[in-house]
């Protein structure tokens, strides 16, 4: 991907919509593109995520099989802590911008709305009415 690509990838992910351009221009730049065939397991339950994980396209599932938020890995990048269920990719596999430690905490200090996104994300899975991504949305945003 290239990285006007990459922002507009970041873009459509509610979290990233109502950044600037050059801010989602900077943050392309910095993130590393992957993407998982179907059922892949991207990352086991123990694994303690180093990059912030922006779902594009397709989508990373638990064990159940239910669809998880789409920016993983905030507690894991704020607490070492592992990702608590094992993802996997969806029937469409997925497609993932990773954005590395360093450059997750140069992104919450420049752009602070970031962080309220994040937060209204957490929120809005939590009204889906969907027990099972409620726990999982908190603690992948915070555990």
């Amino acid at each position: 991907m290239t990285v006007i690509e990459k922002a507009f990838a970041l873009q459509s992910v509610p979290a990233f919509a109502s950044l600037r351009v050059q801010e989602l221009t900077a943050i392309a730049r910095v993130a590393v593109h992957r993407q998982f065939p179907a059922g892949v397991t991207a990352y086991a339950a123990d694994t303690v995520l180093k990059e912030l994980v922006v779902v594009v396209r397709g989508e990373l599932e638990d064990r159940q099989g239910l669809p998880v938020p789409a920016v993983l890995g905030v507690a894991s990048l704020l607490k070492d802590r592992g990702a608590g269920t094992e993802l996997c990719a969806g029937v469409d596999g997925a497609e993932c911008l990773l954005i590395s430690k360093g450059h997750f905490f140069t992104v919450i200090h420049q752009c602070p709305e970031i962080v309220r996104a994040l937060i209204v994300q957490g929120r809005s899975d939590e009204r889906g009415g969907r027990t099972e991504r409620k726990q999982l949305a908190e603690d992948a945003l915070f555990g």
